[in-house]
């Protein structure tokens, strides 16, 4: 997920750990993503999070489930309204 999205242009930082809200923090020149990286099924508290975080801050929280060396699917929130997205990286390509 990392190296997708700077091959994109973003600028990355990952945390150390998994015990932060978010485990990547992407900055694209206009949009920044807070991305939570799932390996298995995110639940419906995961979700609550990354719905809470989007009301607090203006990045677009996104949930990426990340299954057999690929994405399965993402989930963003912005403003705590959620919406299904490409991954971040391919969002960004998609649009240049």
């Amino acid at each position: 997920m990392r190296d997708l999205l700077q091959e994109s242009g973003a600028i990355v930082v990952r945390s150390a750990g998994s015990k932060s809200p978010a485990d990547l923090v992407a900055m694209f020149p206009h949009r920044t993503y807070a991305i939570q990286v799932k390996t298995y099924k995110p639940t419906l508290g995961d979700s609550k999070k990354c719905d809470n975080a989007s009301l607090d801050t203006q990045a677009v929280w996104v949930m990426v489930h990340y299954e057999g060396g690929g994405v399965r699917y993402c989930e963003a929130w912005k403003n705590g309204r959620p919406y299904r997205i490409l991954p971040p990286g391919l969002q960004e390509a998609k649009s240049a």
